[in-house]
């Protein structure tokens, strides 16, 4: 339904499915239409792969594997928007016993209005290699030991209404598996802390590191490595050390609570004495 418009696209038929390497799959893509522009653009689940004319059909493409159980194409014509269609579809290019299971998602935290924190675990098995990747929708996240699940991640807000997060098999890249979700941070309590009232120092740090807020401050704080695990907490109060002396150097995040419920999160980095 094109909404009064009289273009009109066909359902789209996906074939000759081929696997040339381990990231990515030939499709062949035919579908009839009318009263349509000269061109279309397709476009993938997260990205648009191109403009095409219509008289190219059908078309040969090789696309990048999106980590999601079935890919979707779509096609819409590039002067009347509401004139599309898009379909779903399975690539199963086989030759590996390597499986990534559904990822979970679980406590996610904002940081501040441009990253948060997520805990990601996942099933896995006939796996090659000791190691995982994973990327967000614009960026690789990290390298991470498959030994080490479930993991912590710190991972940029892309602004799209829905995260996603793509593991990948190291040794082998078509063994993946992806997930979109919702992160709010509108509603989060960092909103009602000002990050700039509050001063970790010194930082770097080497021993002790302090607490410095707007007005005084007194309640409880985590300190997290980068894989997610606490590694200090307790309660404190402004200008009171931290003894840090015996953490391994390295990036840190510093959570404070407040007796109303809301929380500030700092970045600190502990070096060598």
């Amino acid at each position: 339904n094109c909404g009064g418009s009289d273009c009109e696209i066909g359902e789209i038929e996906v074939s000759n499915i081929e696997c040339p390497t381990d990231s990515t799959y030939l499709v062949t893509i035919d579908f009839d239409y009318a009263n349509a522009s000269d061109s279309f653009e397709l476009s993938t689940r997260h990205w648009v792969i191109g403009r095409y004319a219509y008289s190219e059909l059908p078309l040969r493409l090789e696309l990048g594997f999106s980590g999601l159980a079935e890919e979707l194409l779509r096609v819409t014509d590039v002067e009347e928007g509401i004139c599309e269609r898009a379909t779903e579809f399975e690539v199963n290019c086989g030759g590996s016993d390597c499986e990534i299971g559904e990822i979970e998602v679980s406590n996610i935290e904002c940081i501040d209005e441009t990253s948060y924190w997520v805990t990601i675990d996942f099933e896995y098995s006939g796996v090659q290699h000791t190691h995982f990747d994973v990327h967000s929708r614009d960026s690789l996240v990290g390298y991470f030991a498959y030994g080490d699940l479930p993991v912590r991640l710190e991972v940029p807000i892309s602004g799209s209404d829905y995260e996603f997060l793509r593991v990948n098999d190291n040794d082998n890249p078509g063994c993946h598996a992806a997930i979109e979700f919702m992160v709010d941070c509108e509603t989060s309590s960092f909103n009602t802390r000002s990050s700039a009232d509050i001063v970790i120092y010194p930082n770097p740090a080497s021993s002790e590191v302090y607490i410095s807020a707007g007005t005084a401050w007194s309640g409880n704080f985590t300190l997290r490595n980068l894989s997610g695990r606490i590694v200090l907490e307790g309660r404190n109060r402004s200008n009171d050390p931290i003894d840090v002396s015996n953490l391994t150097p390295g990036l840190y995040i510093l959570k404070l609570g407040f007796e109303d419920g809301s929380w500030i999160a700092k970045k600190i980095i502990i070096q060598s004495n």
